[in-house]
């Protein structure tokens, strides 16, 4: 079996594999949609060819929301935005668990700073109105996404 190549897309980061076939071929990413040239690289992107975290967190949030059990499917029906500090143990896992059947890829990990997060919660709640950040009483990430599924609409 060949060992498959490691791809990183120039604009956001995000990094897949690939069948070695594709090296050298263009390709879509899957989180930003940007086309570039795929080829087998060990090395992170250039600071500057990475998307703010800001634009990184709105595309992981849309592409997470779309999924087939993405949770952020599940925050976008709930009434509720995570505080930023369980929303950074999101993005810092590189990965939803929720995602069981893999529909939406990895991630570069990364954190969203205060201002950021601001920008972000203002963007979410402009697409989901009524929304408001609540910790709902919880201290961190799992048990915040367990709340929200405990309490969806049957």
């Amino acid at each position: 079996m060949a060992i498959p190549i490691t791809a990183c897309c120039p604009k956001c980061g995000q990094r897949f594999r690939l069948i070695p076939a594709m090296g050298g071929q263009r390709i879509r990413c899957p989180l930003c949609l940007e086309l570039f040239l795929a080829s087998d690289t060990d090395e992170a992107p250039t600071r500057q060819n990475v998307a703010s975290s800001l634009e990184a967190a709105k595309q992981v949030l849309a592409a997470d929301e779309e999924v087939l059990y993405g949770i952020f499917g599940m925050i976008g029906v709930s009434g509720s935005f995570p505080p930023r500090t369980f929303l950074n143990e999101f993005l810092m896992r590189d990965s939803d668990p929720c995602d069981q059947d893999g529909r939406m890829s990895d991630w570069q990990p990364f954190a969203m700073s205060p201002e950021e997060y601001g920008e972000l919660k203002v963007w979410w709640m402009a697409g989901h109105p009524g929304a408001v950040e609540d910790s709902l009483g919880v201290e961190n990430w799992d048990d915040w996404v367990q709340e929200v599924l405990n309490h969806r609409e049957p």
